[in-house]
This record gives structure tokens, C-alpha cells and sequence, in this order.
């Protein structure tokens, strides 16, 4: 086999591991797009009751440990429309100091 022939299939392989690569992380992100969702869901039904008052609430698990003992979920929750920067956990009010 000569150098060109050993270059032209080391390319060639490269492109084939190149898409097998794309096509797992697109699997991937799929099921983490699932696993969010579902994520999600869970949240705001778990949440919904605690505000029965509000309309379009979006809620949103955050990764600060939720220091409210009114909080049914281990860490801070947030209201994604009214609070798009996550200032007021809905619950302890924080991470306004934690920035």
C-alpha cells in the first residue's frame, strides 16, 4: 500500500469514526433533552401547589441547597418567566448573596 493509498484510508476513517461520533452525541443530547424534561415536569408538579395562585409559572431546580424548610425539594427553586436570572429562590429568597 503505498503512503497516498495509507493517507487516503486513514482519512477515510477518520470521516466514518467522525460521524459515528455526531450520531452518539446527538443520542445523547437527545436523552438528556428527555431527561430534563422530564425533570421539569416533575419540578413544577411538585411546586404548583405550594402557588396556586400563579399563573405562567415555569419552575426550575436549581443547583443551591434550598435552606427553606417550606421547600419540598432539596434545592432552590425558581421561577424561570417572572425570574429569568434566578435572583429569588421561591422559597429561601436566595442566591441573591450567593453571586
Amino acid at each position: 500500500m503505498s503512503k497516498i493509498d495509507n493517507i487516503d484510508e486513514m482519512l477515510h476513517q477518520q470521516k466514518h469514526l467522525t460521524a459515528k461520533r455526531m450520531l452518539v452525541t446527538e443520542s445523547i443530547d437527545d436523552q438528556l433533552d428527555e431527561i430534563d424534561n422530564e425533570l421539569q415536569n416533575l419540578v413544577n408538579d411538585i411546586c404548583r401547589p405550594y402557588f396556586p395562585d400563579a399563573d405562567d409559572f415555569f419552575y426550575d431546580a436549581g443547583g443551591w441547597d434550598c435552606e427553606s424548610e417550606k421547600n419540598p425539594l432539596p434545592c432552590c427553586v425558581y421561577d424561570e418567566v417572572n425570574d429569568p436570572c434566578f435572583d429569588d429562590c421561591l422559597f429561601c429568597h436566595q442566591p441573591w448573596e450567593r453571586k
